[in-house]
């Protein structure tokens, strides 16, 4: 399960390929809407860092708060993603 949690417009611009987006000031919805019934145990990987802000960090901490046992946040976030030559997809879904 790969989360986005950037600003949605961002998200909207470019992300990786399948990956949901769960902006901060919108979790608890989102979370609700498609990780309430998800297992705990599943793995979860967070990107969405950006200089000024550590979205993906603040969203990883969010996560095990809710009891998520295998967070892991993106090293290097879209821009490793990008450079290994994962898929990503452009402009709205």
């Amino acid at each position: 399960l790969i989360l986005d949690a950037g600003p949605a417009n961002f998200y909207e611009q470019k992300r990786i390929r399948g990956a949901i987006n769960m902006p901060l000031s919108l979790f608890d919805i989102v979370y609700m809407m498609t990780l309430r019934g998800e297992e705990k145990g599943k793995k979860v990987i967070v990107y969405g860092g950006t200089i000024s802000k550590l979205y993906d960090l603040e969203l990883a901490n969010k996560l095990i708060l809710r009891g998520h046992k295998d967070v892991r946040v993106l090293q290097g976030g879209m821009v490793a993603w990008e450079k290994e030559g994962y898929p990503v997809e452009k402009g709205k879904k």
